[in-house]
């Protein structure tokens, strides 16, 4: 299951509905008292009461066939009120599950390593904990529908059984009475009757408890035909990419993200030939990541196409596609694995170190590897091991350009690369970028004009629109945005020392 929802489209995670269905899926599979494994032992227990039925009825059908009758119909009414309670059960738990996602996350906020320093310096425990206890609330208030629900056809229950047994007492103590039984045969009747009663009650029980976790594992089915229809749809039919000479087209694309108003691109056009350096510049909310977003296929356009040397990209495998790129996402996240691991994004065992190392040389982080205990075995954070070590922004943010160079796809892509080092390491490394990226395509996504110069064209971006497009100096000679943007940030470094 973990495999299959790794493959599906980013843009399916972070639907909060198929969230929602993935909470609901994973309930069958939990515990022993729910969805599948209660499916299944309900069975084996029903089978045993139908037993125990047959035998009984076949007992006292002969002399009182009609008190079997009355027991059936108080059974089936007992039945019919604890089916309905449990489908209303079921109906408030689906309720419960958007309240229960949001409890789980404000609990990994709370015990998250990575949210302790925000947690502490800006003081919001108790705000975090407000969140929780009203998702906690929400959840609270549901159960106790559930408790009083379960209270009042509990009360129905037991007094429809109470009823049930003195009619069937009172039958056979007349008959005693009367001298058509012994006391022997009173005392056999009596216990099959309440064989009967408690086998044909918990027939019925287990029937109602089939049913309702038979709703868990139709969440289940329902989960899991939405993956394999997403997987399914992720498997286009695989076309050879032409890597020799190939371009990128986005031709009159437009696109919107789930449940917002606003198109983040509108009608954008351009084409980028191989090798080419490209930048990608605007004000923040401009649409510059949502590019790099749709042409990396982790979102699909909503209008027009975006084609790899003529091949609409959603024809191409996804698996295959991914393979051309090598990006540098502005958000630093390392895994809990080594450092080796980490940038090879492989098994430990099949990690060319010396590459890694060479990598790691190009960033400037070799002498900070080389002095750690375990080299480039140290694990990255401590949440598996003790020994594992915490690293600076900077050094992450290095961390991550050392994966993006290892990889060495035909596509590097690169946002604000060098946001957190200090301007000594960026200098360095962007003097560097050069021969990093030589013979590349590369995009470079930042706000800092003055790295854009070394970039074959710069595309202007404003409000999901490509405003302007062209070299540093065609732009700077156009007096346009880029020309306003960039003297806006060049007066800033203008005071002399």
């Amino acid at each position: 299951n973990g495999e299959m929802f790794m493959k599906l489209p980013y843009s399916t995670i972070e639907s909060s509905d198929f969230m929602d269905l993935c909470q609901k899926g994973h309930a069958a599979l939990r515990g022993s008292e729910q969805g599948f494994h209660a499916v299944l032992t309900n069975i084996s227990l029903f089978c045993g009461h139908v037993l125990t039925c047959i035998i009984s009825f076949l007992y006292v059908s002969s002399y009182a066939s009609y008190l079997l009758g009355l027991i059936v119909i108080i059974v089936l009414i007992n039945r019919f009120i604890q089916y309905k309670q449990k489908e209303r059960e079921k109906a408030i738990r689906d309720e419960m599950v958007s309240e229960n996602r949001q409890a789980d996350y404000y609990y990994e906020v709370m015990s998250d390593f990575s949210y302790g320093k925000e947690i502490r310096m800006y003081s919001f425990a108790d705000w975090v904990e407000r969140k929780l206890n009203t998702a906690l609330s929400g959840i609270r208030s549901k159960k106790r529908i559930i408790y009083r629900n379960d209270l009042i056809s509990g009360f129905i229950l037991k007094g429809l059984v109470f009823i049930q047994e003195n009619i069937v007492y009172l039958v056979f103590i007349i008959a005693t009475l009367a001298g058509k039984i012994d006391i022997g045969s009173f005392l056999s009747y009596i216990g099959l009757i309440t064989s009967f009663s408690v086998a044909f009650n918990s027939l019925l029980e287990d029937s109602v408890q089939i049913r309702y976790h038979s709703m868990f594992v139709q969440d289940l089915i329902e989960y899991r035909k939405v993956l394999e229809t997403l997987i399914q749809e992720n498997k286009k039919i695989e076309c050879q990419l032409d890597k020799s000479d190939w371009k990128i087209e986005f031709e009159n694309v437009s696109f919107r993200y789930p449940n917002r108003k606003e198109c983040a691109l509108k009608n954008v056009s351009f084409t980028v030939e191989k090798g080419q350096k490209i930048a990608l510049i605007g004000l923040n909310g401009a649409g510059k990541t949502t590019i790099i977003k749709l042409m990396t296929r982790l979102y699909d356009v909503d209008e027009g196409r975006i084609l790899f040397n003529h091949v609409d990209i959603r024809n191409i495998d996804r698996e295959q596609y991914y393979r051309l790129f090598a990006p540098m996402f502005q958000e630093v996240f390392l895994f809990a694995f080594s450092v080796s691991e980490n940038i090879a994004m492989n098994y430990k065992d099949l990690v060319d170190r010396e590459k890694v190392m060479r990598y790691l040389s190009d960033v400037k982080m070799v002498d900070q590897v080389k002095a750690l205990k375990n080299g480039l075995d140290t694990s990255c954070l401590k949440i598996l091991d003790n020994e594992g070590c915490q690293f600076s922004g900077g050094e992450e943010q290095r961390f991550l350009l050392a994966r993006t160079l290892y990889k060495d796809s035909d596509i590097f892509i690169f946002d604000e690369p060098t946001a957190a080092l200090d301007p000594i390491i960026e200098d360095q490394i962007y003097q560097e970028f050069n021969r990093f990226t030589y013979g590349k395509t590369t995009f470079y996504i930042t706000h800092r004009l003055a790295s854009t110069r070394f970039c074959d064209r710069i595309f202007v971006f404003s409000h999901g629109r490509l405003l302007e497009e062209g070299t540093h100096d065609e732009l700077m000679a156009l007096k346009g945005e880029y020309c306003s943007l960039y003297e806006l940030q060049s007066k800033h470094y203008s005071v002399k020392c």
